[in-house]
């Protein structure tokens, strides 16, 4: 005789476990084995594949009778509260920075409809409320929602969606939801969905700048945490290795009083290679809203890795109370665009007093330098699975059977694993004095204890393990929660002098049993008293733990287990706690920058060399691969980098200049920490060093910079008569005078050689070029080389935004391009030069000149457009731009339509497109209530059970937007307007919603779109019915221009300039340009233009009449290098030295600008003849005086007395 518990709601997986398991019950599906499998990743999307081999049901019993639960491997809980639960796949994906739209298209599948009762499985269970571990499982109702459970037809949910979350350290977080299992509770039937294969794809986006902002943001302790995306190319990593040698940067936010005792461990940090960025908050400001506007603009400018704050919430205010746990959080400070995952890893040391914050510094320093007298304590741990007769059993314990079934044993180095996971816990405690390096506990707590067997704040500071610190952590309710008045659990770990925890992990709020349980052992659909396998779950923290290589910190760990928890609830059902909340509860408290050991280290294989050659701008060191490596002298840290799988790196370091001693430290998971201290010398005699480097001219384009080099003797002996030579093998600096003379440098003296080098840039460098200078210095036989960079800045082009009127045939419009110079130097003189695909839409203007563009400044430029009454309604057209001012070029595409393609039912029927019906009623013409006009669509007359669908399959010429307006009057949550895109359901309404735009991107291709009205199996609302409008279709016609010409050339003689190119196919003649001005429209394929000296910009489009080319083009320099100073001869400055009124006079139009010794400007302007500037009130010095026409620079140096 069968024999049932009764249950109440909240034990959901309790009843799988209690007098149930006898009654599982096993459908095979087909599948040779589970698999889910991502493929085929580019820059655009990527592929994956799902496979279930079967469905496991468990009987459970309750108020409401008998109910089956079923799983399948890898999926978790999905439906709506009292809803049935059925399985789900949610994987979290990451998206490219700037994609805004992402979509995803079921490519295949097969299905088959299994009667469940053909297995002896009862209807399924219904999704229940989450435990929290406050409370108790008779205190939540059983949730059962009777209309559902009564509804005929299964219940639709979309085979695949995707959605953006949020955005994390230089990628966007989104999730892949696939469900496989559809419902009908009135024949307890299912409808599994399997093999299926779907296709993800990305919106346009910027693919340079999503990069860009991934290696800015990179860093190698993310790696881990990348990696848990599904959808994650190691590959990027082979591509680009340099991502490695990013260094590590810490943003400490900390309290003015404990200035003075943290400077050890800032000592510390700096050695082992982290870049510090200290601020102290009677600088920054002391509120929130403050530090989080100081935190996002650091971010902005180097992003940390990690930020530490330092001080209890009195000292260093919290970031805010978290929306979803109303306990304090530092989430809005570690995640800067606000959203649910941090950009950083944060921790917060959470001291009231100079001694607390002592006490936690000397335990993270001995604990991370690895000084303590007997690591052997390392080996040992402490696991916990607390006091529960429900939960605790249920998912409690297996958490801690996994953690020692796969890591913490004997095989993994362990001598003594102190496990309490069935019942008994005599004694648990007192290992901790005995000496473990890691004490986990999972149960119940409080905000001053482990609640069950107790251990309390009291306890704590009883410890005894002096220079026996451990990292601990609470998966349980408020023991972390430092916003109470007093001392928090977590915070006594931490604070307790000489003994306790260096770093302590826990909640502040209280905990959920099951996010708990993820956070530990991964994400998993079991949940049932057993033991998970490690195929069957995600990573969690202990996953982390033993991930070998991994830059897994105390604080990253935290991350991968609420990443796990995200991955399980992520399924946007309302019965689901926030993803939020386990962001804003977990906390770090103490060092969570510190690698664990998980048992005692061994030594690195390290070599370099003894003494570190003062000006070098390398050292190198042999490691074991993966090893972080920081050189530092000081205090100050001048380099660090990982060493690669060579097991040598070349650490890039900024050139010692001095003697004394240089420290190198070599980090790396589960080895030694080492430290050598090496002397920083020359290796004998004298040595010249290049020690600084200063320009009083602005760096740019078109410049001309004397810069002043300061040379040192950093060797042991005096140098003489010492030959100094410039070079540097940059094509966009022209060297004037390049050798200089030094008499003498006595060791550790230095020589400024000023007003000696010279050079000219050429107005064509590109914004941003770094240039490399070499500097030889010879003294007899003795030769040195040194180098130094600079950086110079010149306009930079980006079209930010193209915008039209609605254009319509035989109208008019204004096209506005908003042209922003992205670069660091004002751009003059430039041109506009636009062209359409066709002649059906022609510019009145093909060429607009705009003046100046400053640095940074955004312009917009209209352009008046014409369309012919010939264009078509729905057509797309490309519109090619070409912008040039002689020196700098950014040319594109843009699509631009002509009217829309679409269906407002004016008409008074379906007559516009070739709509298809079904269902039980055809939909309608209606003459009331239109959103626009007088007639729209309405869903036809049906019943219960019934369902009125509207068809209408279209081909699309490129991607577009899809959009309509859409009305319900329902049953809400039950009857429902359903829309479709080639059968994936896209969104679904009910209740009174009124009239609202609904718009998605489609893809070329044929598509099938379905609005489908369907009732369940009672009750009607409202109008019962849905209502359409305003249907607009993407483009159905695309006109593309012709192809461009190829292989344009510029011969140039003397002041000829000879022009060849490949002509297009189909075009039938070409139109020639120089800076914008058309110089010919003409059949060959050749061109020759007279000019004088210059910089040109030629361009060429073909045409055939009706269609154009976008611009191809090239630039020539004629007779100009660097600086060019011919054609302005006729240009005269006087007088100089000047003490009042400078005089410029000049025959042509010219530009200038005066810029002091910092590269202030001080005077512009825009003149032709005579101009004067007074210079009365600018302070005496040199200024630099740059004077320009259309295509020639010159600069003079001015002296004001």
């Amino acid at each position: 005789m069968k024999k049932f518990r009764l249950l109440s709601a909240a034990f959901l997986m309790m009843g799988l476990l209690f007098g149930t398991q006898v009654m599982a019950q096993h459908i095979e599906l087909g599948a040779a084995k589970s698999a889910q499998r991502c493929a085929s990743v580019t820059d655009e999307g990527f592929t994956a594949s799902f496979s279930f081999s079967s469905i496991d049901a468990t009987e459970v019993s309750t108020e409401k009778g008998a109910f089956s639960y079923i799983t399948m491997e890898n999926t978790y809980p999905s439906g709506n509260l009292g809803d049935p639960t059925l399985p789900a796949v949610n994987k979290l994906i990451a998206i490219p920075y700037g994609v805004s739209n992402i979509s995803v298209e079921v490519k295949n599948y097969t299905t088959k409809v299994y009667s469940l009762s053909d297995f002896g499985i009862k209807t399924i269970y219904p999704q229940q409320m989450p435990l929290r571990k406050d409370q108790k499982p008779g205190d939540i109702p059983f949730a059962y929602n009777e209309k559902t459970y009564n509804a005929k037809g299964f219940i639709e949910r979309p085979i695949a969606e995707v959605k953006i979350k949020g955005t994390m350290r230089g990628i966007q977080i989104g999730a892949l939801t696939v469900n496989p299992v559809q419902y009908d509770a009135a024949t307890n039937s299912i409808r599994v969905y399997n093999d299926i294969e779907v296709e993800v794809r990305y919106s346009q986006y910027d693919k340079s700048a999503a990069y860009n902002e991934f290696a800015r943001t990179f860093s190698p302790y993310f790696a881990n945490v990348y990696g848990q995306m599904f959808n994650w190319r190691d590959d990027v990593y082979d591509e680009h290795p340099d991502l490695w040698q990013n260094p590590v940067h810490m943003l400490i936010i900390a309290d003015r009083m404990f200035e003075e005792c943290l400077q050890p461990w800032y000592t510390w940090k700096t050695t082992k290679g982290f870049f510090l960025n200290i601020n102290y908050t009677d600088e920054i400001g002391t509120s929130a809203a403050a530090i989080r506007t100081f935190i996002q603009e650091e971010y902005d400018k180097e992003p940390p890795t990690f930020l530490m704050i330092m001080g209890d919430k009195n000292q260093v205010a919290a970031s805010a109370t978290g929306s979803e746990t109303h306990c304090v959080t530092d989430l809005q400070y570690s995640s800067v665009d606000g959203d649910e995952f941090p950009d950083m890893y944060h921790s917060r040391f959470p001291a009231e007093t100079v001694a607390q914050m002592e006490a936690m510094i000397n335990k993270a320093l001995e604990y991370e330098q690895y000084t303590m007298p007997d690591p052997t304590y390392l080996n040992n741990v402490l696991l916990i699975a607390g006091e529960d007769s429900g939960w605790g059993v249920t998912v409690g314990r297996p958490t801690i059977w996994y953690a020692t079934n796969y890591y913490f044993n004997e095989e993994h180095g362990y001598d003594q694993v102190h496990e309490f996971s069935h019942g008994v816990y005599t004694g648990c405690y007192s290992w901790l004095n005995e000496g473990v390096g890691f004490a986990n506990y999972t149960a119940h707590g409080s905000n001053t204890s482990w609640a069950g067997p107790q251990f309390t704040v009291s306890d704590v500071n009883n410890l005894t393990n002096e220079h026996k610190y451990f990292l601990a952590m609470g998966n349980c309710c408020e023991a972390a929660d430092w916003g109470i008045s007093g001392t928090c659990f977590g915070e006594a770990m931490v604070r307790a002098e000489n003994k306790a925890a260096y770093a302590y992990i826990g909640s502040c709020p209280s905990t959920y049993w099951l996010n708990d349980y993820y956070f530990g052992v991964g994400a998993t659909n079991r949940a049932d008293g057993t033991m998970p396998s490690y195929e069957e779950t995600t990573m969690g923290f202990y996953d982390a733990m033993w991930t070998d290589g991994a830059y897994n910190t105390v604080t990253s760990m935290m991350f991968i287990g609420n990443l796990a928890s995200n991955a399980a609830q992520a399924l946007g059902y309302t019965l689901h706690c926030s993803t939020l909340y386990d962001w804003q509860a977990y906390h770090t408290l103490g060092d969570g920058s510190i690698l664990p050991f998980r048992v005692q280290p061994t030594e690195n294989t390290i070599s370099h060399m003894p003494t570190l050659p003062i000006g070098m701008d390398f050292f190198t060191v042999n490691a074991n691969p993966g090893s972080y490596v920081g050189i530092s002298k000081d205090g100050v840290l001048y380099g660090a980098g990982m060493v690669g799988e060579s097991g040598t790196a070349d650490i890039a370091i900024t050139p010692i200049t001095s003697g004394g001693d240089v420290t190198i430290c070599v980090t790396h998971p589960q080895y030694i920490p080492y430290t050598s201290v090496i002397p920083a010398a020359a290796m004998e005699g004298a040595y010249i060093a290049v020690d600084n480097v200063e320009c009083a001219q602005p760096l740019v384009t078109g410049a001309y910079v004397s810069p002043t080099v300061r040379l040192k003797n950093v060797g042991i002996e005096a140098a003489s008569n010492i030959n100094v030579e410039l070079s540097t093998e940059s094509e966009y600096i022209e060297l004037l005078n390049t050798t200089a003379t030094v008499p003498a440098i006595a060791p550790d003296g230095t020589y400024d050689i000023a007003g000696v080098f010279d050079f000219n840039t050429a107005v064509n460098i590109p914004n941003g070029t770094r240039v490399r200078f070499f500097v030889t210095c010879t003294s007899g036989s003795d030769v040195w080389e040194g180098k130094f960079d600079l950086t110079f800045g010149a306009p930079e082009f980006a079209m930010t935004n193209i915008s039209n009127t609605q254009l319509q045939p035989g109208g008019s419009a204004v096209v506005t391009f908003n042209i922003t110079n992205t670069g660091s130097f004002e751009a003059q003189n430039a041109v506009l030069q636009v062209v359409t695909s066709s002649s059906d839409l022609t510019f009145e203007v093909n060429s607009i000149e705009i003046p100046a563009i400053a640095a940074g400044e955004t312009v917009s430029v209209d352009a008046n457009l014409n369309v012919s009454a010939n264009a078509q309604n729905g057509t797309t057209y490309e519109l090619s731009y070409l912008l040039s001012d002689g020196h700098y070029t950014l040319s594109g595409t843009a699509p631009i339509s002509v009217g829309t393609v679409g269906d407002n039912f004016e008409t008074g029927d379906f007559s516009t497109f070739d709509y298809t019906f079904a269902g039980s009623a055809n939909w309608t013409i209606v003459n009331t209530g239109a959103y626009e006009g007088t007639y729209c669509a309405k869903s036809g007359y049906i019943t219960d059970n019934q369902d009125s669908q509207l068809v209408l399959t279209i081909e699309v010429l490129t991607t577009g937007e899809f959009s309509f307006y859409k009305k319900v009057s329902s049953e809400n949550s039950y009857d429902k307007l359903y829309f479709l895109i080639d059968g994936t359901s896209m969104g679904d309404w009910s209740g009174e919603n009124d009239w609202s735009l609904q718009t998605y991107t489609v893809t070329p291709g044929t598509h099938t779109f379905k609005w489908r009205y369907a009732k369940d199996s009672s009750v009607s609302n409202g109008s019962d019915c849905a209502w359409i409008d305003c249907i607009q279709l993407p483009p159905t016609s695309v006109i593309l221009s012709l192809d461009a010409v190829t292989d344009l050339e510029a011969i140039t003689d003397g002041n000829t300039v000879n022009l060849t190119w490949t002509g297009s196919t189909g075009a039938t003649s070409y139109l020639v340009y120089r800076n914008g001005e058309q110089l010919a429209n003409q059949a060959n394929t050749s061109y020759t233009d007279e000019v004088n000296d210059g910089i040109y910009t030629y361009s060429v489009i073909a045409t055939d009449g009706d269609r154009f080319s976008s611009a191809a083009y090239v630039t020539v320099d004629i007779g100009t290098v660097g600086v060019e100073e011919d054609e302005l001869e006729n240009v005269s400055v006087y007088p100089n030295p000047v003490n009042s009124t400078l005089t410029i006079s000049g025959e042509a139009e010219y530009t200038y600008m005066m810029y002091n010794g910092m590269g202030q400007m001080v005077a512009n302007g825009k003149a032709q003849g005579i101009e004067q500037i007074n210079v009365e009130s600018m302070a005496k010095g040199i200024y630099f005086l740059h004077i320009a026409t259309g295509t020639q620079m010159r600069v003079e140096k001015i002296v004001v007395e």
